[in-house]
């Protein structure tokens, strides 16, 4: 029997001013294995994040996971729904101008309530790769307290192929102004994007970096976006 079911509408769109870049060219990004749209990654023991094509009742069942946040405006399959309690639906395009920054609050809490039950969320959009993985970074700072580049990392380092679009990307800058009166990544003139990880945070620890990461005086930048 299927469980709760819920649809969000959609918001108006984010009217950007200015030119708005989508595509990312690292090579990273470049040459994503097709494996990973197989695969669900573990952000921690109560949050799972993937694509549509992931998502099965078999894992599911195996992995206890008990609802799922549905980040696309395509119909989910009904095998889907039925092994899970609750269902969340929010109908947004992986387009630049979709307005996620409006869900952040009320999806991030749908996650920790449902984290208090006892029950595990898999967080998914069609490939797993901007959507859903832009609503997994923004609870992971409202909720985890990381800072988002902190959230960046901690994804990437389970799921290397996360790309939000630049729209995205402004709009979980936002969120994090909003949430600690700072910014720990920017988008320069050239649409690069700089992470600044400030003394004592997890930031200055050694991690795994794309082969054409820049790295100078503490300031790290992806790009360029085109």
């Amino acid at each position: 029997m299927t469980g709760l079911s819920y649809y969000i509408p959609t918001t108006s769109a984010i009217d950007w001013n200015g030119p708005r870049p989508i595509t990312c060219n690292h090579q990273q990004c470049q040459h994503i294995n097709q494996d990973i749209f197989g695969q669900i990654a573990r952000i921690n023991d109560h949050l799972y994040l993937c694509s549509l094509q992931a998502l099965t009742s078999r894992r599911l069942r195996q992995k206890g996971i008990t609802q799922v946040i549905s980040v696309m405006p395509e119909p989910i399959p009904s095998e889907i729904l039925v092994q899970v309690d609750r269902h969340i639906q929010i109908p947004v395009d992986d387009i630049d101008y979709s307005n996620l920054r409006s869900h952040f609050d009320e999806v991030g809490d749908r996650i920790a309530r449902e984290a208090r039950r006892g029950g595990k969320t898999a967080v998914h959009c069609m490939a797993g790769i901007s959507r859903s993985a832009t609503i997994v970074l923004a609870y992971l700072m409202k909720y985890e307290h990381l800072s988002l580049s902190e959230a960046y990392i901690k994804v990437s380092s389970v799921r290397p192929c996360i790309q939000p679009n630049l729209g995205f990307w402004r709009q979980l800058i936002a969120y994090e102004e909003s949430l600690y009166g700072h910014k720990t990544i920017q988008i320069n003139d050239n649409g690069y994007l700089e992470f600044t990880f400030p003394p004592g945070t997890q930031g200055d620890q050694p991690y795994s970096q794309p082969s054409n990461m820049q790295q100078w005086s503490g300031r790290r930048s992806f790009g360029p976006r085109n």
